[in-house]
Protein backbone atom coordinates (compact mmCIF):
# COMPACT_ATOMS: atom_id res chain seq x y z
CA UNK A 1 0.00 0.00 0.00
CA UNK A 2 2.85 2.38 0.73
CA UNK A 3 4.22 1.83 -2.77
CA UNK A 4 0.82 2.71 -4.23
CA UNK A 5 0.51 5.82 -2.09
CA UNK A 6 3.41 7.38 -3.96
CA UNK A 7 1.55 7.04 -7.27
CA UNK A 8 -1.28 9.54 -6.82
CA UNK A 9 -3.34 7.00 -4.90
CA UNK A 10 -4.63 8.06 -1.52
CA UNK A 11 -4.41 5.35 1.10
CA UNK A 12 -7.05 5.75 3.79
CA UNK A 13 -7.90 3.84 6.93
CA UNK A 14 -11.41 2.80 7.97
CA UNK A 15 -11.24 2.10 11.68
CA UNK A 16 -13.85 1.63 14.39
CA UNK A 17 -13.81 4.34 17.05
CA UNK A 18 -13.38 1.74 19.81
CA UNK A 19 -10.37 0.17 18.01
CA UNK A 20 -8.58 3.43 17.20
CA UNK A 21 -6.24 3.27 20.20
CA UNK A 22 -5.95 -0.53 20.24
CA UNK A 23 -4.45 -0.68 16.78
CA UNK A 24 -1.81 1.99 17.50
CA UNK A 25 -1.32 3.02 13.88
CA UNK A 26 0.49 6.19 12.91
CA UNK A 27 -2.69 7.73 11.54
CA UNK A 28 -0.78 10.68 10.08
CA UNK A 29 0.61 8.33 7.42
CA UNK A 30 -2.84 7.89 5.86
CA UNK A 31 -4.43 10.35 3.45
CA UNK A 32 -7.55 10.33 5.57
CA UNK A 33 -9.23 8.56 8.47
CA UNK A 34 -12.79 7.29 8.15
CA UNK A 35 -14.62 6.17 11.30
CA UNK A 36 -17.98 4.40 11.48
CA UNK A 37 -19.64 5.55 14.69
CA UNK A 38 -23.41 5.30 15.05
CA UNK A 39 -24.05 7.81 17.82
CA UNK A 40 -25.55 11.32 17.94
CA UNK A 41 -22.17 13.00 18.49
CA UNK A 42 -19.02 12.62 16.36
CA UNK A 43 -16.42 10.01 17.29
CA UNK A 44 -14.01 10.80 20.11
CA UNK A 45 -11.02 10.34 17.81
CA UNK A 46 -9.97 12.69 15.01
CA UNK A 47 -11.22 11.70 11.59
CA UNK A 48 -11.91 13.19 8.18
CA UNK A 49 -15.07 11.21 7.47
CA UNK A 50 -17.67 10.12 10.00
CA UNK A 51 -20.05 7.36 8.96
CA UNK A 52 -22.96 8.15 11.26
CA UNK A 53 -25.44 5.47 10.15
CA UNK A 54 -25.68 2.28 8.18
CA UNK A 55 -29.46 2.46 8.00
CA UNK A 56 -29.86 5.74 6.15
CA UNK A 57 -32.20 6.39 3.26
CA UNK A 58 -31.96 8.38 0.06
CA UNK A 59 -34.66 9.14 -2.48
CA UNK A 60 -34.65 6.56 -5.27
CA UNK A 61 -32.76 3.91 -3.31
CA UNK A 62 -34.96 1.21 -1.83
CA UNK A 63 -32.50 -0.23 0.70
CA UNK A 64 -30.60 1.10 3.71
CA UNK A 65 -27.41 2.98 2.90
CA UNK A 66 -24.38 4.20 4.83
CA UNK A 67 -24.39 7.97 5.36
CA UNK A 68 -21.31 10.01 6.13
CA UNK A 69 -20.37 13.60 6.88
CA UNK A 70 -17.13 15.49 6.51
CA UNK A 71 -15.58 15.76 9.95
CA UNK A 72 -12.21 17.36 9.27
CA UNK A 73 -10.76 20.21 7.30
CA UNK A 74 -10.62 18.47 3.90
CA UNK A 75 -13.27 19.63 1.41
CA UNK A 76 -15.51 17.22 -0.48
CA UNK A 77 -13.46 17.86 -3.63
CA UNK A 78 -10.49 16.17 -1.92
CA UNK A 79 -12.41 12.89 -1.61
CA UNK A 80 -13.58 13.15 -5.21
CA UNK A 81 -9.95 13.38 -6.32
CA UNK A 82 -10.37 16.95 -7.57
CA UNK A 83 -7.47 18.24 -5.45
Amino acid sequence: MRRLAGKDIRVAIYVANQKYDDWAFDYSRFAYVWIPYYKKNPPSHPCDLWQYTRTGSLPGIGVNVDLDVLNGDKPLSYFRGEE
